[in-house]
């Protein structure tokens, strides 16, 4: 479903709403402004509900999340981006509803833009991919896995500082390097 496609759900069901609260709420002593007729309780419930989207996250339908973080869609993409890549890449598994997956994502973005000649950041989405999620033995959400040369080479569960990713990026870089 597109981005535009659920705006338009939500304002309708939104407006549905409003509407049918204002015809079995009709105001006749006419202190209720807001929803004194059908109309107006439509116009506010799609306003509700198209705040209600966007208060909720519109999730990417894009393969890019921004210019240096990419989003994986489906096993194929991931042999794409992520094992057959020549740069390290860090897999972040998340899902929409984990809030530490959502506190996290601006920290990875800033680190993938800073670190984008060393490293590619690949976002697979755990609810869509259940297979790399049981391939990967995913358990828990934030789970970051370093790849290099289509192989694992580091694993991080939970949402860590920007300081601590960093640190562990380069340890687990450094350790790859020395083998």
């Amino acid at each position: 479903m597109t981005i535009g496609m659920k705006i338009v759900l939500a304002i309708m069901a939104g407006g549905l709403v409003g509407g049918l609260l204002a015809w079995f709420n009709q105001c006749t002593s006419g202190t209720c402004p807001l929803l004194a007729n059908p109309w107006r309780g439509a116009l506010i419930g799609g306003l509700l509900g198209g705040l209600l989207l966007s208060s909720q996250g519109l999730r990417a339908e894009t393969g890019t999340l921004n210019e240096h973080v990419r989003m994986v869609r489906g096993e194929e993409q991931f042999k794409e981006l992520v094992l057959k890549s020549e740069l390290p890449v860090l897999v972040d598994f998340h899902a929409d509803w984990c809030g530490p997956c959502k506190r996290l994502a601006p920290i990875l973005a800033e680190i993938a833009g800073e670190q984008h000649e060393r490293i590619s950041v690949v976002k697979v989405d755990a609810d869509d991919n259940p297979e790399l999620v049981r391939r990967y033995q995913v358990r828990g959400l934030p789970h970051l896995i370093i790849f290099r040369q289509g192989r694992a080479a580091g694993q991080l569960v939970g949402l860590r500082p920007k300081s601590a990713l960093e640190k562990w990026i380069d340890d687990t870089l450094k350790e790859e390097d020395e083998e």
